[in-house]
């Protein structure tokens, strides 16, 4: 199935797609192709239309079920679609157009499950609601055609977006530029006219649109494209571009805290020289600015300031005298453990301590000198 070129001017409309919709469809055609192999993938457009101007802001993914859709080709008015083992449900035309899909396998849109994530998003984010849908594939088909006039009972104009993956054929590559995204936006038209041969024309128009980021946004992309190019490297290399990070942080810091220096350094040059030099003309109203530029200062000298700063101080210094006094107690106790070291073994005797090996010390030595005076003292009073 072929599309018109877009021609905004005969539309009117005015689309801007912003970055999320873009990166949540490629990361959902990815899902599905790892996943599940060749499967459609397909989902809803969230956005804000005001007038001819409608923005695409985010997007969910859709719950479908595979159908026998029987579409006359011949009227598109209305179709039956009766889904198997699904019950049955009924699909509304308006005329914007007519595939044939009679005993193929078609896409019947889960309603229930679409007004349910509709009704979520909406208590999230009350501004946005469905203005379209979007689809993977070369060109619009039939079965896009089908799935597009089940968006009509709840949108007077839906969009439809089709993304062609990096897998499409080189024909369709082809109508893309180098700097082009691979993103083409319909709207169903109003009238299929005839054309020469007797053949109708597309029932999609193709429209115009561009790309819109705010701030946070091109943060968020630039983010995501930084890491997907370092996703690959070594830890050496990403510690690199961290310390690179570092560094430009760091210079930014420094070059402003240098410009405030340097001007700081202007305003005292001009003020010590209208002191010392009679001659120099005093400007007054540099003077008053740098009188209210000074005043704007924290007062120092205030007294919740000094007392503050007190007890600051006095915490400080008891830390200080506690960690001395840890330092103390630990020396204390080498020494303690040292002693007992040497004295281990007298220690160990029943009725043996420091206090009775002070009292040898003290009286010539060991345990043996005391024996021997005893001895000596006996024999003198015989």
């Amino acid at each position: 199935m072929t599309s018109s070129k877009p021609n905004t001017s005969n539309t009117g409309l005015s689309i801007s797609l912003h970055p999320l919709p873009i990166l949540n469809i490629s990361e959902h055609y990815m899902r599905n192709s790892l996943r599940r192999g060749s499967e459609k993938t397909y989902g809803a457009l969230l956005g804000t239309q005001s007038g001819r101007e409608v923005s695409v802001i985010n997007t969910f993914e859709l719950k479908l079920a595979v159908a026998d859709v029987d579409m006359d080709a011949n009227t598109g008015d209305g179709e039956n679609a009766t889904a198997s083992g699904n019950g049955s449900a009924s699909t509304g035309g308006s005329g914007a157009g007519s595939a044939s899909a009679s005993g193929s396998g078609g896409s019947l849109m889960d309603m229930e499950f679409l007004e349910k994530r509709r009704g979520q998003y909406k208590e999230v984010f009350p501004t946005l609601d469905i203005v379209g849908w979007y689809s993977i594939g070369e060109e619009p088909t039939g079965d896009d055609l089908g799935l597009h006039k089940q968006f009509l009972p709840i949108l007077e104009t839906p969009l439809f977006l089709l993304m062609t993956p990096p897998s499409a054929s080189s024909s369709t590559k082809s109508t893309f530029n180098s700097s082009d995204l691979p993103l083409r936006i319909y709207e169903s038209a109003l009238a299929q006219p005839q054309d020469a041969n007797n053949t109708k024309a597309a029932p999609f128009l193709e429209l115009g649109y561009t790309v819109e980021t705010g701030e946070a946004e091109r943060i968020a992309v630039d983010g995501a494209v930084k890491a997907v190019a370092g996703g690959g490297e070594g830890s050496g290399e990403q510690d690199g571009v961290g310390d690179e990070g570092l560094v430009a942080h760091l210079n930014t810091q420094r070059n402003a805290i240098k410009m405030l220096h340097d001007r700081m350094v202007v305003l005292l040059n001009y003020i010590s020289g209208v002191i010392r030099d009679s001659t120099m003309k005093m400007d007054h109203q540099v003077v008053r600015e740098i009188s209210a530029l000074v005043s704007g200062l924290p007062v120092m000298s205030d007294q919740d300031f000094q007392l503050e700063f007190l007890t600051e101080y006095t915490d400080t210094q008891l830390m200080g005298y506690l960690a001395s006094l840890t330092k103390q107690v630990a020396g204390l106790n080498d020494l303690t453990d040292k002693f007992a070291l040497i004295y281990g073994r007298t220690e160990d005797k029943p009725g043996a301590g420091p206090a009775m090996m002070g009292m040898n010390i003290g009286m010539g030595g060991g345990s043996g000198a005391g024996k021997k005076g005893g001895q000596r003292t006996r024999r003198g009073g015989r």
